[in-house]
């Protein structure tokens, strides 16, 4: 149980910060406010599917890996929104180059995707062969 709440402790600080940050950039840079508006419903809608999942499922209908990939994912989708969100305000204050900044961004969203694309197959694949196991379906 206490996974769970910290779990989602998690959530709403990333949606906190999410939408702070699109708040932000919202009153900088007004003539962008679709898609800052977008940035900052993404994460709650994330949540609320997330609450939604939790209801509808058993915790023991799903794996541990299934869980723990399930969490980072959610995790993972809300550092890459107040990510996006926060180099964004710090190119509209700072004094910084935007091609820096946005070639390291690149190259940490990268780096997540390798990482991710690297631990599904180790998720997936035990899942796939345990259900074509013909004692499973029998």
């Amino acid at each position: 149980m206490m996974i769970h709440k910290r779990f989602h402790l998690v959530i709403a600080t990333l949606t906190f910060l999410v939408v702070t940050l699109g708040a932000a950039n919202w009153y900088f840079d007004p003539a962008n406010a679709r898609s800052w508006v977008i940035g900052m419903a993404s994460m709650p809608a994330i949540w609320g599917i997330v609450m939604l999942l939790e209801r509808r499922r058993s915790p023991k209908s799903s794996s541990e890996a299934e869980r723990r990939f399930f969490t980072g994912s959610v995790i993972v989708a809300g550092v890459l929104l107040a990510g996006a969100q926060g180099i964004k305000l710090i190119e509209t204050l700072g004094d910084f180059d935007p091609d820096r900044l946005q070639r390291v961004w690149g190259v940490g969203v990268g780096v997540i995707l390798v990482i991710m694309g690297n631990a599904m197959p180790k998720i997936l694949s035990p899942l796939a062969a345990q259900r074509c196991s013909e004692s499973k379906t029998k």
